[in-house]
This record gives structure tokens, sequence and C-alpha cells, in this order.
């Protein structure tokens, strides 16, 4: 949810995704996670189920392109990366050559075809330059992140700790949480 409302505000996903409640809460993004859960509904018919497999097929091959893409990325040692992720990609999907099977060959290379084109597209359409390795910024955030480390007082105290503190939950005994663990000075 925060994902999409936070593209939204950069300016890579639609503008309606930043409309929010009086409370601040992103509605029309919440609308959207909520979404996803019901996809486990397919599972409940024999032919709703085949929707599902097809889904999960689609997104394993979206993830393959993905980690094939970010070893582009990287020069070097990572060119291992896309040969093993290019080998992945090609011989992901071999069942539904034999025998040939429409339905099993579009699930296991969509995402394949389709990045091409979607960066083909991208590249034209918004006239993007390529930036090579050496003028890439990658710790642009870097000086925020560490200054909000220095700036944390104690040990991170474990998942659900830190959960009863964001919901102000009491703890039973010794009192309450301490409910600030960044300095305000």
């Amino acid at each position: 949810m925060a994902v999409s409302y936070d593209l939204s505000l950069e300016g890579r996903a639609p503008t309606i995704l930043q409309k929010c409640t009086r409370d601040g809460v992103p509605i029309y993004c919440v609308l959207i996670v909520i979404c996803f859960p019901l996809l486990s509904l397919l599972q409940l018919g024999n032919g709703s189920s085949q929707a599902l497999i097809w889904l999960t097929n689609i997104l394993t091959a979206s993830g393959l392109v993905n980690y094939f893409i970010m070893s582009v990325t990287y020069p070097y040692a990572a060119w291992a990366g896309v040969i093993g992720e290019g080998l992945i990609i090609v011989f992901y999907g071999d069942a539904s050559f034999k025998p040939w099977d429409i339905a099993s060959f579009f699930t296991n290379y969509t995402m394949a075809l389709l990045a091409p084109v979607t960066f083909t597209f991208w590249k034209v359409v918004r006239r993007t330059r390529f930036i090579g390795p050496l003028e890439t910024d990658l710790v642009w955030e870097r000086q925020t992140v560490d200054s909000y480390e220095r700036s944390t007082l104690s040990q991170p105290q474990g998942f659900w700790v830190e959960f009863k503190i964001q919901l102000h939950v009491p703890r039973l005994g010794n009192g309450g949480f301490e409910t600030s663990r960044v300095s305000t000075h």
C-alpha cells in the first residue's frame, strides 16, 4: 500500500492513488491491496484454480526477468548472473513444448516477451536515455538513512515488542512501553 502511494507521489503511478481520507489513509491504495487476498478464492473451484496456477507462473517469470535485468545493471561478476538467469528464462517453460501447450507457454513466457516490449515503449515514448554505471547514483538517500540510524537510542527489541509499541499497548508487569526510541533533540 505504501509503495503504490509513494510511487504515485513520485509520478510513477496514477495520481488517483494519492487521494486520502480525512484520517490520511490512501483509500485507493488500500482498495488495490485488498484485491490481492481475494485471489485466494480462486482455489475454491477446480477451473478457477487453473487461473491461480497461471498467475503464479506469470509472477514467477516476472521475478526471473527482474533478476536478469538486475544482473545486466551491475558489471563484471554479474555477467554470470546474466548468463544463469538467461538460461533459466529460456528453459523455465520447456514443459510447454512437449507436448505443445499454449496455456503453459503463455504463462511461462509472457513476462519474458513483455519486458523488452514495455522497456522499449518506455524509452521511445518518454525519450529517456541510458545512464552508464559510472554516472548512476546508487546512494542518493544514504545520508538520510545514516542520519536516522545515528539517531536511534537503543537496539531493536524484536518484531512483536516494537509492534506493540506502535500500537501503544502497555506492558504487563513493569509498567508501560517507552513509545519513542528516537531522540527529539
